[in-house]
């Protein structure tokens, strides 16, 4: 009977654990999915079609899911691309909610908030298909919205280096936004994409953890 509770209390414990850091076990899955669809993307740029390989500085994060890449050819990374794609959109949406709901108090604002996720979130996780730029540019104010939201939140707390870091990747995200609907400065874009996600993830996992830090302070 003993070992039994001590079993059930392990396996919650670990379930617990398991939800507490589910954003960033899913931002650390994405990024080693990404590396691995990376070495299977045939080849080809907006700059450079017959470039072979995936182009850390030119090819886009989106070009890995497409149906063929831009050489032509059939693209072997768009199943494990499309995956970890699949992870982190629920994996955030489940930091979002939780956010919301430490942070913001019950009323129209927080509803506001949850909708705007989950919008977001389901939205974007069709980004794979032929509509994919359709689909950015309608969940983009969702996303924004969510974004502003967590900014919102901030307000009260201590966490002064999460406010200030929040508003960089806002405008980070914004003006990758704006690179790839206007082309002005498209150059840059797979890089600025690629520096922009880098520091949406280190913020992500950094809240993460203060996150668990005040649900456990409350419980």
């Amino acid at each position: 009977m003993a070992k039994e509770v001590i079993h059930r209390t392990n396996t919650l414990q670990f379930k617990g654990v398991l939800w507490d850091y589910l954003p960033t076990i899913g931002i650390i899955t994405f990024v080693v999915l990404f590396v691995a669809a990376s070495t299977l993307y045939p080849g080809g740029t907006l700059f450079d079609l017959e470039y072979q390989g995936y182009d850390w500085f030119h090819n886009y994060w989106c070009d890995l899911m497409a149906a063929t890449s831009l050489s032509g050819a059939v693209n072997d990374s768009r199943t494990i691309a499309i995956v970890a794609w699949v992870i982190l959109c629920i994996c955030i949406l489940q930091l979002l909610i939780r956010s919301f709901h430490q942070m913001i108090s019950p009323g129209r604002i927080r509803k506001l908030l949850y909708a705007s996720s989950v919008l977001a979130m389901t939205i974007g996780l069709f980004a794979f298909t032929q509509y994919h730029d359709v689909l950015v540019a309608v969940c983009f104010p969702f996303g924004a919205t969510a974004a502003f939201g967590l900014s919102y939140g901030l307000i009260n707390s201590d966490l002064r280096l999460y406010k200030i870091a929040i508003w960089v990747c806002i405008v980070m995200l914004s003006a990758s936004f704006f690179m790839y609907f206007t082309n002005i400065g498209l150059y840059w874009l797979g890089l600025t994409q690629k520096l922009t996600l880098a520091l949406v993830f280190i913020w992500l996992i950094g809240f993460n953890i203060e996150l668990n830090k005040m649900e456990a302070s409350e419980s």
